[in-house]
């Protein structure tokens, strides 16, 4: 039997659903070493989950620093379903609803202690 107090959280879950416009490509690094001395070693984004709903939000944006106007740098939470599981350090690559492309670096592991939803802090990294 569901309780009204999980029936509450169902339906706020519902709300926040419609929120999540943006979409969402998710990559993951992937280490690809050799036992040469003489290779670098590289890594490689490697594309873990594709087209999932999300919401960006700029934590910290200023637009002046001293009398020269702020970089483009700045830190977000992205908001998403709780089912989606992501390992910490992966890379978002979210298009907005308007078409723009952004990429974010160095995410936390995802806080899922909310009934709703998880949130997931990421760094700015490039606007394509």
């Amino acid at each position: 039997m569901v309780s009204n107090y999980d029936n509450a959280f169902n339906n706020t879950k519902k709300v926040l659903r419609t929120l999540y416009r943006d979409k969402a490509t998710i990559y993951v690094i992937e280490n690809k070493s050799s036992d040469s001395p003489f290779s670098d070693d590289e890594n490689t984004p490697v594309p873990l989950l594709s087209d999932i709903n999300v919401k960006v939000s700029k934590r910290q944006l200023s637009p002046l620093k001293g009398n020269m106007y702020g970089s483009d740098n700045y830190d977000a939470t992205i908001f998403l379903d709780n089912d989606v599981k992501l390992p910490a350090g992966s890379i978002f690559e979210v298009t907005d609803v308007n078409g723009n492309v952004t990429t974010y670096k160095d995410a936390s592991s995802g806080y899922t202690s909310y009934k709703t939803h998880q949130e997931i802090a990421v760094n700015y990294m490039e606007r394509k």
